[in-house]
């Protein structure tokens, strides 16, 4: 081979290497991509939550919520009816809010009526909304939820004993149109999706019986101890 082709040969060679070499610096030097994601949180703290504890609470105002209500819907069913509550004007200067309740006890195929009075502390608590009740063997917290209108209350209810809590309904009206329930039940299920209401009895006739047979047991009990007084 003469030295021309020699030349020839060594130049060819030397692109060729320089090509792999540039082809390997390429390859080496690619960019790292970062696998590092930023975590999306799922907690919430817009409704609906899946306990009563978290909800927030409406504050009262006593000029809005005083007088009478019906317990018209709930979200577990109960054997109460025809549940009636007054809330009464108030003094700024009383210590105590105490809120007149009437229904019918239903439980054991019975048709009774009852009435009591429930006292709750004027406090920060029951000014904001949260109305703590406590019993012989637990304690039942309430918390308005929403007031809406201001025809209906929604309130929402837990205690320290059990996982039991209710979602109960006060209207301004005792007896509810198919289209009032239904709005009803839209608005629980924007609340607390999957949960259904019962409709507590309200109609005139049943519950006018119950006071109807209440009150004349009322009667036979002081004609007997008219009779009994006669009898000394």
């Amino acid at each position: 081979m003469d030295s021309k082709s020699l030349l020839v040969v060594l130049v060819v060679l030397v692109c060729s290497m320089h090509s792999v070499w540039s082809q390997t610096t390429a390859t080496t030097s690619i960019t790292e991509i970062s696998t590092e994601t930023t975590e999306i949180s799922t907690e919430t703290t817009e409704i609906p939550f899946t306990s009563c504890s978290e909800y927030n609470a409406v504050t009262v105002d006593l000029n809005t919520v005083k007088g009478v209500w019906y317990e018209t819907g709930r979200a577990n069913d109960v054997n109460m009816q025809c549940k009636e509550i007054t809330v009464p004007e108030k003094d700024s200067a009383e210590k105590n809010l105490d809120i007149d309740i009437s229904y019918v006890d239903s439980s054991d195929d019975k048709w009774e009526s009852t009435s009591k009075t429930v006292t709750f502390p004027w406090n920060t608590d029951t000014q904001n909304g949260i109305f703590t009740w406590k019993r012989e063997k637990d304690t039942l917290t309430y918390k308005l939820i929403k007031l809406q209108n201001p025809n209906y209350a929604f309130f929402c209810g837990y205690d320290d004993a059990s996982t039991y809590e209710p979602f109960i309904i006060w209207s301004r009206n005792a007896i509810l149109s198919t289209e009032q329930k239904d709005a009803l039940q839209k608005e629980m299920d924007d609340l607390r999706p999957d949960t259904k209401l019962v409709w507590v009895e309200q109609s005139e006739e049943k519950c006018s019986s119950a006071m109807r047979t209440a009150g004349g047991s009322l009667v036979a009990l002081a004609l007997a101890l008219v009779i009994y007084r006669r009898n000394i």
